[in-house]
């Protein structure tokens, strides 16, 4: 695993966007798309790495994302959305590093935070 962090840490990640997205027609969510090969290929190396470690779900497929609401009603959801988009445009995003944390059934427990630094 400190292999992996470390080839990881040395990645600089310059080519992540973002842009609005939308769960499905029942619009239960809305977070924007992060886009960013580098980003994909940071994941794929750890997945390779844990094999057998992760969940289904860190296992199962892979869209990264920042969530601005969850498991809200359609018309509240539909309403953020439109909000956004009225003034949304793709930006570059930096991505400063990896967290670790730990679902508790709600809140998050970070156990780890590893900065980039560049190359």
């Amino acid at each position: 695993m400190r292999s992996v962090l470390r080839h990881i840490a040395a990645l600089l990640l310059s080519s992540a966007v973002l842009s609005a997205q939308a769960a499905d027609d029942k619009m239960l969510f809305v977070e924007y798309r992060v886009v960013s090969a580098d980003l994909d290929r940071i994941r794929r190396d750890m997945a390779e790495a844990l094999h057998g470690l992760l969940s289904s779900q860190d296992s199962g497929g892979w869209r990264p994302h920042v969530t601005i609401q969850n498991k809200v009603p359609p018309k509240e959801s539909r309403a953020v959305i439109d909000r956004l988009a009225a003034d949304f445009r793709p930006c570059a995003l930096a991505i400063s590093g990896l967290g670790l944390h730990r679902y508790l059934g709600g809140p998050w427990e970070t156990l780890a935070i590893h900065p980039f630094r560049g190359r």
